[in-house]
């Protein structure tokens, strides 16, 4: 029976290292590693903005988190916008999601969903009708 278990130093946990997670390597042993270094192996990437748009203007991102690439926005008619990215949304692996932020703005209904592996659309109404402008909360995972 063998007797070569991986052993913890007490005096290694007392360290008090933000940001550190305890993982096993190569050869089996307990290490420490930075959690910055983990976070690449995430399942999917993200981007989440407020959006905010008047009259006939493209929305304006103001980016929260963007994992995913460089989206560029335009107004297609009243109520209606798009975003795009070059082979960004592909299917059956993108997820989206909007609400309407804190604002003046009264709208009642969002649809946010995908066109295009290149396409996304959003239509916001207030009450039934479109609505002139946002300030509408997004989020966009694609899934590897």
């Amino acid at each position: 029976m063998s007797t070569n278990h991986n052993r913890i130093k007490v005096a290694d946990l007392e360290t008090n290292q933000p940001n550190k997670i305890l993982k096993t390597n190569q050869n089996g042993e307990l290490e420490f590693s930075d959690v910055e270094n983990q976070q690449g192996n995430t399942k999917y990437k993200i981007f989440t903005a407020i959006l905010n748009q008047t009259g006939t203007n493209p929305p304006v991102a103001r980016v929260l988190e963007n994992t995913l690439g460089d989206i560029s926005f335009s107004y297609l008619a009243r109520g209606t916008y798009i975003a795009t990215l070059n082979n960004g949304f592909p299917e059956g692996k993108t997820f989206t999601m909007a609400s309407a932020a804190n604002t003046n703005i009264n709208i009642n209904n969002m649809y946010v969903g995908r066109i295009d592996d290149h396409t996304i659309r959003m239509i916001c109404y207030s009450n039934s009708y479109t609505s002139d402008g946002i300030n509408t909360m997004l989020q966009i995972k694609v899934y590897s």
